[in-house]
């Protein structure tokens, strides 16, 4: 669970990180062009309280605009009081200078990862889901690898001559079970993120603001899927589990306050939040508060036959991934053979008889060609293009289920649909979460009592 950004970092710009933004720019733009249904430029508003703010990011947007690949998304503009006011109605007003507009992008994060994994199995890969690593045994020419197959509840056997770690703010609970126990490699902190409707909360384009506290901390106002708004972000050191991340009263208070400093007018209280969802970040481990680490990465060989890579962000993870297997090619040449980019190509989907024009056109620009998978599903019978809810077909959930490897009612609502951060404000919630419920159980062929636990778990 992410900001749902994808960025270039332009506050890392004031810590001299330059060759970090210019690799996040670069990703930034290869995600706009290769997944253009999933990643979306994003127009920012950035509003100043001082003179000195105004000529700092003046030489910030210049350096991130010269630093850029894609010269189209890279333009900035300085807009005064009155046109900052004019975008914003609600911002509070009190030495306000004027705002930067700048571009970056957005993304479903959750869609992101798992079309990445589907691309990835279409060029021969093999993936599990639902699927935890338990232990390795070392064979000397290749691991044992032990895991719990989750959904059958029963062990299953890999093996592999080498091991890549790539788990994230768990990369030292990884390495641990790879028998390396003293290794301290990342240092996760917590961020957490309200989500209220765009009526709110009604902000056109994304916008930055400082936290209540004046503590350093920048708050993230985006534009998002549903016509809501998600408002972030805290940052906490002290996390308790890795696997159990909440959003706490203390972190939500954090937020509300800094929204109610930035718009006092929107009179937005803790009844206006629709949901709340927590994350962390796998920052590498040094001596400096979470929140002035920037957001590099690291790739080692940890022992002979096991790479690890940790630290980065969401927007750097094709990056990082072509850095852990550059390394390992250093090792295997000339045994590997060179992979092609992995990327969603946008060819002209197939599309059946009997489905509108308006229709495809939406389904297109969601799925971009994944989407001839949906219209095959449609054509097997065309009850699967009715609407479910608002513009969710039973069509699109029977695909996140055999292209996309959801199995749960849960991942179906919160990471495919994304209809958890906003179901509150629907009164026939139930009736939704029904709904879906039946499709999956047609489709997956569950039992009456597994449909009744699959509904009663996510309720």
């Amino acid at each position: 669970k992410s900001a749902k950004l994808v960025h270039g970092g332009l506050r890392y710009l004031q810590n001299g990180k330059i060759g970090l933004v210019k690799e996040g720019l670069r990703e930034r733009n290869y995600l706009l062009k290769n997944f253009p249904h999933l990643v979306k430029p994003q127009q920012f508003l950035f509003p100043v309280y001082s003179s000195f703010s105004v000529l700092k990011l003046h030489i910030g947007m210049w350096l991130y605009k010269t630093l850029s690949y894609d010269k189209e998304i890279s333009i900035y503009s300085f807009l005064n009081k009155q046109k900052t006011i004019e975008k914003f109605p609600a911002i509070n007003q009190e030495n306000l200078k004027g705002s930067f507009l700048f571009y970056d992008a957005v993304t479903n994060d959750a869609r992101l990862c798992n079309e990445i994994v589907s691309t990835a199995q279409q060029n021969d890969a093999t993936a599990f889901n639902y699927c935890e690593f338990f232990s390795v045994e070392d064979k000397k020419d290749f691991f044992l690898i032990h895991c719990i197959d989750k959904i059958e509840n029963k062990s299953v056997l890999f093996s592999a001559k080498y091991i890549i770690n790539a788990t994230g703010h768990w990369t030292d609970e990884t390495l641990k079970k790879l028998n390396f126990e003293n290794q301290k490699i990342v240092a996760p902190s917590k961020g957490i993120h309200l989500v209220f409707s765009k009526e709110k909360f009604p902000a056109n384009e994304a916008i930055l603001f400082s936290s209540y506290a004046n503590d350093g901390r920048s708050m993230y106002a985006v534009p998002w899927e549903n016509n809501s708004v998600v408002i972030g972000t805290t940052d906490t050191e002290k996390i308790d589990s890795l696997d159990e991340v909440n959003a706490e009263e203390i972190d939500i208070q954090y937020v509300l306050k800094s929204i109610q400093c930035f718009a006092p007018s929107l009179n937005i209280s803790e009844k206006d939040i629709l949901s709340s969802f927590a994350g962390l970040r796998p920052l590498l481990r040094d001596d400096s508060p979470s929140k002035d680490r920037a957001r590099d990465y690291k790739c080692t060989w940890t022992g002979e036959r096991i790479i690890t890579i940790a630290g980065g962000k969401l927007t750097s993870f094709h990056a990082m991934a072509k850095t852990a297997l550059n390394k390992l090619e250093e090792k295997l040449l000339p045994e590997l053979t060179a992979t092609p980019s992995l990327k969603s190509e946008q060819d002209k989907p197939f599309t059946p008889p009997s489905v509108n024009s308006s229709f495809i056109e939406k389904i297109n620009l969601q799925y971009g060609n994944q989407a001839e998978l949906i219209f095959k599903i449609i054509s097997e019978n065309q009850a699967n293009k009715e609407f479910v809810h608002d513009e969710i077909t039973a069509a699109e959930i029977i695909y996140f289920i055999r292209y996309q490897n959801c199995c749960h009612l849960d991942d179906m609502l919160t990471r495919r649909l994304s209809l958890s951060y906003v179901l509150k404000k629907f009164a026939d919630k139930k009736s939704i979460v029904d709904k879906i419920a039946s499709i999956m159980a047609r489709e997956m062929q569950w039992t009456e009592k597994e449909t009744i636990s699959e509904i009663s778990q996510y309720l």
